[in-house]
């Protein structure tokens, strides 16, 4: 059998005034996934574990079968496997993100600063390597017995891989995605958990925003107009553990074809060749017809073909909730279109499943907790009502799956004739 997933990086939403109401999902003119709604099934699915907030990647694995209560992969892990950076057995890796805040002046005296950008945007690679170079050497510098044993490798723009070998136990701290914090108060999400390290963590961001608020190049940035870095955000920590790949829990293997290094990160981790397509500074349309090639040569080639397209996620971090749109109905024409034609043509028996990763809330730049739909269809896949692709869709059906990693086995097995019960 041919089965094809394509996740939708914070492809859910909820209602947006400038598409009158409409999420993105509702408003998108997404013909191809229309019909495999239409023709298939629509539900909900919960991705989020637990009902905590968790990165992107950690739901994306999740819908790809994943149980999200064993092993937990931190974040820096993928992004780590997804940029090519070696992870040493029991090291533990940490994601160092520039971050924008608005100061307390700017906002009004209260509540302390808050979270403007999760990352600083128009920063180029060289100030974005001479800002993390200087912030490490001064946290060396004031902070040495935290960082002594710390090392790290620049992998774009206001990001870093930061590695730990001092032996701390990370664990037990809970740290937070800055992309989640966008107009909060940074002071109230610093690391919380086992005393010692998490206080380790609040000490390198006290220290951080101290050097970077006088650094000569936030100096001549804020000079021309341009944001500054104001925070040096550690998250994300994990290390590497026991991978379960699709072929042990599915009997199934493939790639796994994205535009980002996270995207690589969860098909490393899942045993997927991962098939990065750089997206340049925008996804087009020309960009996801690139990855639309690479996902019909992944179908003829493999019985799995995943997809993680970014582009909804970077239009939903930019409150534009009419570009995720656009963005959905490029993902469509691009990639949904080609795939499920590959598909009928390939003369096997086939599934597709259509599924955002969250619900990531445009108008406020932060995820949400709740359930996202799905559409599945193809191979004796019946449909009982005709829905849509959409959030209210979703809720109308009586079909839910709460674990998430539950999701591909129901997709791959449920109803197929000759296969195991799901």
């Amino acid at each position: 059998m041919k089965a094809c997933v394509v996740i939708l990086c914070a492809g859910a939403d909820v209602g947006c005034d400038e598409l009158d109401g409409l999420t993105p999902l509702q408003s998108a003119a997404m013909d191809s996934a229309r019909e495999l709604a239409r023709s298939g099934r629509v539900g909900l699915v919960r991705s989020v574990p637990g009902g905590a907030m968790v990165g992107a990647g950690v739901c994306a694995l999740t819908l790809l079968g994943r149980d999200p209560n064993e092993a937990r992969v931190g974040e820096a892990v993928l992004v780590a496997l997804g940029s090519g950076v070696g992870i040493e057995p029991g090291e533990w890796v940490f994601v160092l993100d520039l971050v924008c805040v608005q100061r307390e002046d700017e906002c009004g005296g209260v509540g302390g600063e808050r979270i403007r950008d999760a990352w600083v945007g128009e920063l180029p690679d060289d100030e974005g390597k001479a800002l993390i170079g200087a912030l490490m050497k001064h946290w060396s510098e004031q902070a040495p017995e935290l960082v002594e044993r710390m090392g790290y490798v620049h992998v774009g723009a206001g990001r870093a891989v930061v590695f730990d070998r001092s032996g701390m136990d990370w664990s037990s701290v809970e740290t937070i995605d800055p992309g989640e914090l966008h107009d909060l108060s940074w002071g109230s999400a610093l690391p919380k958990g086992a005393w010692a390290e998490a206080k380790a963590l609040r000490t390198l961001t006290e220290l951080g925003r101290e050097f970077l608020e006088s650094c000569e190049i936030n100096l001549a940035r804020e000079e021309q107009g341009l944001r500054r870095a104001d925070l040096g955000w550690l998250w994300g920590q994990g290390r590497l553990g026991g991978r379960s790949t699709t072929w042990q829990t599915h009997g199934v293997g493939g790639a796994m074809i994205c535009d980002s290094a996270l995207g690589s990160g969860i098909g490393s981790v899942l045993g997927l060749e991962p098939v990065l397509v750089e997206r340049g500074d925008e996804a087009s349309d020309a960009h996801h017809a690139r990855m639309g090639s690479r996902v019909v040569g992944s179908i003829r080639a493999n019985a799995l073909t995943c997809v993680h397209a970014s582009a909804p996620a970077h239009s939903s971090m930019r409150g534009d909730a009419l570009g995720k749109a656009r963005a959905l109905e490029s993902i469509d024409r691009g990639i949904v279109k080609p795939a499920l034609e590959a598909l009928r043509s390939s003369g096997e028996p086939w599934r597709m499943l259509i599924v955002p990763d969250r619900v990531h809330a445009s108008v406020h730049r932060r995820s949400v907790d709740a359930l996202v739909p799905f559409a599945m269809g193809g191979t004796d896949v019946v449909h009982v009502v005709e829905r849509e692709l959409s959030e209210i869709d979703g809720a109308d059906s009586d079909l839910r799956v709460e674990h998430g990693d539950e999701l591909l086995e129901f997709v791959l097995r449920s109803g197929l004739s000759g296969a195991r019960d799901a």
